[in-house]
């Protein structure tokens, strides 16, 4: 039960650490705009990068509907 609750926390956590970041980063930029492009766009190119790293095949055609 441990582990479960030290993954709550982190994920807590890291929802927190994700505001803060936005927030630097719309402020940089100047709009919240650009900063929720650059946001989901690096969580992208990480879980594409993930993929690719962990070779997890496409998904049937016929699944995905």
């Amino acid at each position: 039960m441990l582990p479960f609750a030290v993954l709550a926390a982190l994920a807590g956590a890291s929802f927190v650490m994700q505001a803060a970041v936005n927030t630097k980063l719309r402020a940089s930029l100047g709009s919240a705009f650009w900063a929720a492009l650059i946001s989901y766009a690096g969580g992208t190119l990480v879980v594409a990068a993930l993929l690719l790293a962990l070779h997890v095949p496409w998904p049937k055609g016929d699944t995905v509907s």
